[in-house]
């Protein structure tokens, strides 16, 4: 374990590793859905970072699918049943717009499931809250999320 203090600020870190990767965002959620790759969200950009830590570098950022009309801001994350960075490599982000599925192998993020919550609850831990809400199934169908 390490400690970094930023010489301008004077704001102290711990690190289990050496490499840390320095961003003027905001990032508040982070989840290493395959070894060593990590998808973090940004707070206050409607966005999310793809992190690659065996190559010590930010990969590409992904918006948010509602990122031009309303500011996203995620407040849990986990990767899907049986995620397969090949075969299923999705990661569902519960954030004041509802559940956005983001696609960490093709870098692209789509609304889930609309479901709003207007209160503020950062800072109350990891929440993936699925509601009880019609979400639209490609094909025409509809699923009920429990």
């Amino acid at each position: 374990m390490k400690v970094f203090q930023d010489q301008m600020t004077g704001m102290m870190s711990l690190h289990l590793s050496p490499t840390a990767y320095v961003t003027e965002q905001f990032v508040n959620k982070v989840i290493e859905f395959d070894h060593g790759r990590f998808l973090a969200a940004v707070w206050d950009s409607s966005k999310y970072i793809l992190i690659d830590h065996e190559q010590e570098k930010l990969g590409k950022n992904i918006m948010h699918p509602m990122a031009t009309t309303m500011q996203a801001r995620c407040w849990g994350m986990q990767k899907v049943p049986g995620f397969s960075f090949s075969k299923m490599p999705f990661v569902l982000c519960r954030d004041n717009t509802g559940i956005v599925l983001v696609d960490v192998r093709n870098s692209i993020a789509y609304m889930f499931a609309k479901a709003p919550i207007k209160a503020n609850l950062f800072g109350h831990g990891d929440i993936l809250k699925v509601v009880h809400v019609d979400v639209n199934v490609p094909g025409g169908g509809q699923a009920k999320l429990l």
